[in-house]
Protein backbone atom coordinates (compact mmCIF):
# COMPACT_ATOMS: atom_id res chain seq x y z
CA UNK A 1 0.00 0.00 0.00
CA UNK A 2 1.56 3.27 -1.18
CA UNK A 3 -1.01 6.03 -0.68
CA UNK A 4 1.33 8.89 -1.59
CA UNK A 5 2.87 7.36 -4.74
CA UNK A 6 1.77 8.19 -8.27
CA UNK A 7 -0.11 5.49 -10.17
CA UNK A 8 0.24 4.31 -13.74
CA UNK A 9 -2.43 3.95 -16.40
CA UNK A 10 -2.18 0.18 -15.92
CA UNK A 11 -2.85 0.47 -12.17
CA UNK A 12 -5.79 2.80 -12.83
CA UNK A 13 -7.30 0.27 -15.24
CA UNK A 14 -7.10 -2.42 -12.56
CA UNK A 15 -8.72 -0.16 -9.97
CA UNK A 16 -11.53 0.91 -12.31
CA UNK A 17 -12.22 -2.66 -13.43
CA UNK A 18 -12.69 -3.71 -9.82
CA UNK A 19 -14.65 -0.62 -8.85
CA UNK A 20 -16.91 0.13 -11.81
CA UNK A 21 -16.69 -2.07 -14.87
CA UNK A 22 -14.87 -5.26 -15.77
CA UNK A 23 -14.52 -3.99 -19.35
CA UNK A 24 -12.92 -0.63 -18.47
CA UNK A 25 -9.95 0.29 -20.66
CA UNK A 26 -8.05 3.55 -20.38
CA UNK A 27 -7.67 3.50 -24.17
CA UNK A 28 -11.32 4.55 -24.57
CA UNK A 29 -10.81 7.57 -22.32
CA UNK A 30 -7.53 8.48 -24.02
CA UNK A 31 -9.15 8.30 -27.46
CA UNK A 32 -12.07 10.46 -26.33
CA UNK A 33 -9.65 12.96 -24.80
CA UNK A 34 -7.64 13.10 -28.03
CA UNK A 35 -10.75 13.55 -30.18
CA UNK A 36 -12.65 16.03 -28.00
CA UNK A 37 -9.89 17.96 -26.25
CA UNK A 38 -7.05 17.55 -28.77
CA UNK A 39 -4.85 16.39 -25.89
CA UNK A 40 -2.60 13.35 -26.26
CA UNK A 41 -1.94 11.47 -23.02
CA UNK A 42 1.38 9.82 -22.23
CA UNK A 43 -0.57 6.52 -22.22
CA UNK A 44 0.18 6.28 -25.94
CA UNK A 45 3.91 6.12 -25.12
CA UNK A 46 3.50 3.45 -22.44
CA UNK A 47 0.69 2.07 -20.29
CA UNK A 48 3.19 2.11 -17.42
CA UNK A 49 3.58 5.91 -17.51
CA UNK A 50 2.14 7.86 -14.60
CA UNK A 51 -1.30 9.42 -14.93
CA UNK A 52 -1.91 13.03 -13.91
CA UNK A 53 -4.78 14.60 -11.97
CA UNK A 54 -6.24 16.32 -15.02
CA UNK A 55 -6.60 13.00 -16.83
CA UNK A 56 -8.25 11.38 -13.81
CA UNK A 57 -10.62 14.35 -13.49
CA UNK A 58 -11.59 14.09 -17.16
CA UNK A 59 -12.12 10.33 -16.83
CA UNK A 60 -14.44 10.84 -13.84
CA UNK A 61 -16.29 13.57 -15.72
CA UNK A 62 -17.00 11.36 -18.74
CA UNK A 63 -17.86 8.35 -16.57
CA UNK A 64 -20.43 10.50 -14.78
CA UNK A 65 -21.69 11.81 -18.13
CA UNK A 66 -22.17 8.25 -19.47
CA UNK A 67 -24.40 7.36 -16.51
CA UNK A 68 -27.12 9.80 -17.58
Amino acid sequence: FRPNDNISYRELEIIMRRFIDKEFKWHHTAAKMLYEKKTRTSFYDSIDNKINRGEVSYMLYILNDWRY
